[in-house]
């Protein structure tokens, strides 16, 4: 009898060890998701400031960026990353846009 039970304890323990180890990965993955989130919010805004300062914020950007903060505070982590990927993107193409579109050879003759 004294063999079952040490036997039980051994299983019990390692059930333990393991459900230990699968919530200390899944906390540590919310803790990479959320450095990834606010890392990638702040050079968001950065590229968004630098887009609105030549002009060449394009027009839903800032309200997909409030969508991706409101997807954020709900929970929903991934979904917010993917979003913000998205307007970051945009951002950064807003300004490659409007300083690229700055050339005195786009503006026709009779407009100079």
């Amino acid at each position: 009898m004294d063999h079952r039970y040490a036997d039980n304890m051994k299983n019990l323990l390692l059930l333990a060890s393991v459900a230990i180890l699968i919530v200390s990965t899944i906390s540590l993955a919310s803790d990479d998701e959320k450095l990834s989130y606010e890392k990638l919010l702040t050079e968001t805004k950065s590229h968004i400031k630098k887009a609105q300062e030549v002009n060449g914020l394009w027009r839903d950007t800032e309200q997909l960026l409030h969508e991706a903060e409101r997807l954020h505070k709900s929970g929903d982590a991934a979904a917010a990353i993917k979003l913000l990927n998205e307007v970051n993107t945009q951002a950064r193409l807003g300004y490659q846009q409007a300083n690229s579109q700055t050339s005195q050879e786009l503006i026709p003759y009779y407009l100079q």
